[in-house]
């Protein structure tokens, strides 16, 4: 049974490299079950998708494969996949996304936490910087629509660097991982420092509790000023 399962993961993270793939760019797109086909469908897919091309001799018309089905669909609504010898992953809301090593810092006396909610458009990856230190204490994927909670943060101020887009992807290159957002990427930095000192008046202590909700498509995130950043300056 352990030997099973260890193949199964090697299959699930192969890549045959160098080949010609190609991302659906329409919202969505009818594939025929032949040139001539008119309402004759074998599947329809939908903006970024993933597709192999097997031939284009027809001139507007290629056939590709996605997934295990073949058909053919109008070349005008493929791009090409400048990423395609990168490892597609998938992460769920509150995982370290993968290749940046943080190793998170807690205080587990305190309660106070830093609650972030994603719109619908986009997934985000979001770093948790030390003002002082500029170390980075927490770093976290957060799917679309959902939400996600930073507890037991250390006391101290706070920024934030946020990664918006689709379809993460990683790639190993001399022994150094990469992983990014290959679609619709927009990199960001908290204008705000989120402080997260603890306030002692006589016998009661008031701690710091932060709530954001971040949106891309807007260009604005809710109760936070941000600024452009390019993407080294996130991955920094």
């Amino acid at each position: 049974m352990k030997t099973l399962l260890i193949i199964v993961l090697i299959l699930s993270s192969f890549r045959i490299f160098g080949q010609d793939y190609y991302i659906v760019s329409s919202d969505t797109l009818n594939m025929r079950a032949t040139p001539k086909s008119m309402y004759h469908f074998n599947a329809t897919l939908n903006k970024g998708d993933t597709v192999y091309l097997l031939e284009n001799n027809i001139d507007q018309l290629w056939k590709i494969k996605y997934n295990q089905t073949e058909g053919w669909v109008y070349s005008k609504f493929l791009t090409k996949d400048l990423f395609a010898d990168w490892i597609k992953k998938s992460f769920l809301t509150g995982e370290n996304p993968g290749c940046d090593e943080v190793n998170p810092l807690y205080n587990d006396t305190l309660n106070s936490y830093l609650k972030i909610q994603v719109g619908q458009n986009t997934d985000a990856a979001v770093k948790l910087i030390n003002y002082e230190s500029e170390s980075c204490i927490r770093y976290v994927y957060v799917k679309s629509g959902e939400t996600v909670m930073m507890k037991n943060i250390p006391e101290g101020q706070y920024y934030l660097k946020i990664a918006y887009g689709n379809d993460w992807r990683e790639k190993v290159e001399n022994g150094n991982c990469f992983g990014k957002f290959v679609r619709n990427a927009i990199y960001s930095r908290g204008q705000e420092l989120l402080d997260f000192t603890v306030i002692r008046k006589g016998d009661k202590v008031y701690l710091p509790v932060y709530t954001l909700e971040l949106d891309a498509t807007a260009h604005t995130d809710q109760a936070l000023a941000t600024e452009g950043i390019t993407e080294p300056e996130f991955y920094e």
